[in-house]
C-alpha cells in the first residue's frame, strides 16, 4: 500500500509531497505460518508505491529464507514448464546426443558449422548459466575459432513489458532472465544486466528486472 504523509510537508501552498510504502505477504497462503511486512518510509528513488519499493524486498527474503524454513513453492504444470534450468555442459558431443541432453533437460540447441561427423566444442551459454526452460543454447561445432563466434548488439528493453523484452532479445538471438516481484501484463522493465548497445554473444543470457508502478501492481 502507499500511504501520503500529512504533516507540515503537504500543508503548503508548493508542497513536497512524502510518502510511506508498504507490503505485506503471508506463506503458506492455504496454511499461513510466517507473514512478512516490509515498511518504506519515504522512498526517494522515484517509486512510491509498495508494489514497486517494498515487495521486490519481500519477495527476495522469501525465496531465499522459505527453503530453510522446509516451505517450498507449488507450481502448476504451465509453471513448471516455465522454471529456471541450469545449463550443462555438452562439448565432446555429437549433435544428435547434444540436442538430446539439452531436450531432456527442457532447452532448445541451435548449432553453428557442419554437424556431420563433427563434435561440440564450444557453447553460449556456459555450463552452469541458470536460464529460462525453453531457451535457446548456441552449440559450436567441429573447429570454429572463439573469434568467429557469432555475436549480438543488445537492444534496449527498458520500459517494455515481459513479452516484447523477451521477443526484443529473442530477435536479437540472446536469452531473457525475468526477475522482480510483478512479471504481469502491467509490469515494465526498469533495468537489464547488459547495457543496450553493448554486444554479447548469441545465447548470452541478459537478465531483466520488471516491476508495476501503481498502487495495483
Amino acid at each position: 500500500g502507499t500511504s501520503e504523509k500529512i504533516d507540515d510537508y503537504n500543508s503548503g501552498k508548493t508542497p513536497e509531497l512524502r510518502y510511506v510504502a508498504s507490503f505485506c505477504a503471508i506463506v503458506p497462503i492455504d496454511d499461513p505460518e510466517y507473514v512478512m511486512l516490509v515498511v518504506c518510509d519515504e522512498p526517494t528513488s522515484g517509486y512510491i508505491y509498495g508494489s514497486a519499493i517494498a515487495a521486490p524486498v519481500v519477495s527476495a527474503v522469501f525465496k531465499e529464507g522459505l527453503e530453510y524454513m522446509g516451505i517450498y513453492p507449488q507450481y502448476t504444470a504451465d509453471e513448471l514448464a516455465q522454471q529456471d534450468v541450469t545449463v550443462r555442459w555438452v562439448g565432446g558431443y555429437n549433435s544428435i546426443r547434444a540436442e538430446a541432453q539439452l531436450t531432456a533437460a527442457g532447452l532448445k540447441a541451435e548449432f553453428i558449422g557442419s554437424t556431420d561427423g563433427t563434435e561440440v566444442t564450444g557453447q553460449v551459454p556456459s555450463a552452469g548459466t541458470v536460464m529460462p526452460s525453453g531457451s535457446t543454447v548456441m552449440l559450436y561445432m567441429g573447429d570454429i575459432p572463439l573469434s568467429d563466434y557469432r555475436m549480438s548488439i543488445v537492444p534496449n528493453v527498458i520500459g517494455m513489458t515481459v513479452e516484447q523484452a523477451n521477443k526484443a532479445l529473442s530477435d536479437a538471438g540472446l536469452n531473457i532472465s525475468i526477475s522482480g516481484a510483478a512479471t504481469g501484463s502491467e509490469a515494465k522493465a526498469i533495468s537489464q544486466s547488459i547495457n543496450a548497445g553493448l554486444t554479447a554473444y548469441r545465447g548470452t543470457v541478459v537478465e531483466v528486472n520488471f516491476l508495476v508502478n501503481n498502487e495495483t501492481g
